[in-house]
């Protein structure tokens, strides 16, 4: 059955309260106020008599959302809902739709106001939480039952941790990379071991701001064909260049005994034979650093 043949328009007033029901709403449609009429509903047992009689306790009405934020603007919502529908009893009237059908429903206008006054009262140990809330909530309530189900052990060497993580994350990325970057990175990682040694002092750094992060190999692979065009364009610019850097060189006032012609024409030859190879990796000839502004 698709779902689109069981939608209904939503009456608030005639949902059962037993029972799992899905109300689907886009933004600005009225949920929070939606869930006011439910949560005053459950107060006040206000069903189908032959379904549902019982009223709740604050407590044992469970409200849960997502942020902080929203958790905050339900709590207030449905104080000042039972705050209103407090003093429409009172007053036996109210201008409000809504609060028409309340008093409609209830059959014992003095019982109402003695559960929403002491609904009042208990706002402070309503179960409005967030998700995460709720599930910090549960643990702190079922604490000794959940330590005797895990039996908690104090960790003392947490390397084995560390190696696990590091090994997962190798499998999950490593082993999905194109060849030619794999053989790059087993140049200086041969291992997850090798990995572990040269992250592990950065564990113990409280905040790294890396200027760039990659979050996954698709970007990866990207930044990687990015550095292969620079190192093609820079053997490029160098076979072009390179007998033109010799002269100027040989021009320069500069120290001869190291910018010697001899050393000058081996690096040369080097640097040149580099550059006329294939670039299959993010190798660069060291003497390249006789040809940079500093030494």
């Amino acid at each position: 059955m698709k779902i689109d043949s069981i939608k209904e328009k939503l009456n608030i007033f005639k949902i059962p309260l037993n029972g799992i029901k899905l109300i689907e709403a886009s933004a600005g449609t009225g949920k929070t106020f939606t869930i006011v009429l439910l949560y005053l509903r459950l107060l006040l047992g206000i069903g189908e008599k032959k379904i549902y009689k019982k009223k709740l306790l604050v407590h044992e009405i469970l409200v849960v959302t997502f942020t902080n934020k929203a958790k905050e603007e339900l709590y207030i919502r449905i104080k000042d809902g039972i705050q209103n529908m407090y003093l429409t009893c009172i007053n036996k009237t109210t201008s409000d739709s809504s609060f028409q059908f309340f008093l409609k429903e209830i059959h014992d206008i003095n019982e109402a106001i003695y559960v929403l006054k002491r609904a009042q009262n208990d706002m402070n140990s309503s179960s409005i939480y967030t998700i995460h809330s709720f599930c910090q909530h549960i643990l702190q309530l079922h604490t000794f039952h959940f330590n005797n189900i895990f039996e908690e052990k104090i960790i003392e060497n947490e390397d084995n941790l560390y190696l696990q993580a590091t090994q997962d994350f190798w499998r999950r990325f490593f082993y999905t990379l194109p060849e030619d970057i794999i053989k790059i990175i087993y140049q200086d990682y041969k291992s997850p071991d090798h990995l572990l040694k040269t992250i592990k002092p950065f564990f113990y750094i409280k905040s790294i701001n890396f200027p760039t992060k990659i979050l996954n190999n698709k970007k990866l692979i990207m930044y990687h064909e990015e550095n292969i065009k620079k190192i093609i364009f820079f053997k490029e610019m160098w076979l072009i260049y390179h007998k033109i850097i010799q002269k100027t060189i040989n021009d320069l006032e500069i120290n001869k005994k190291i910018y010697s012609k001899f050393n000058l024409i081996k690096w040369i030859n080097k640097i040149t034979e580099w550059a006329k190879s294939e670039t299959k990796d993010y190798t660069i000839p060291s003497i390249l650093k006789y040809f940079t502004k500093k030494i």
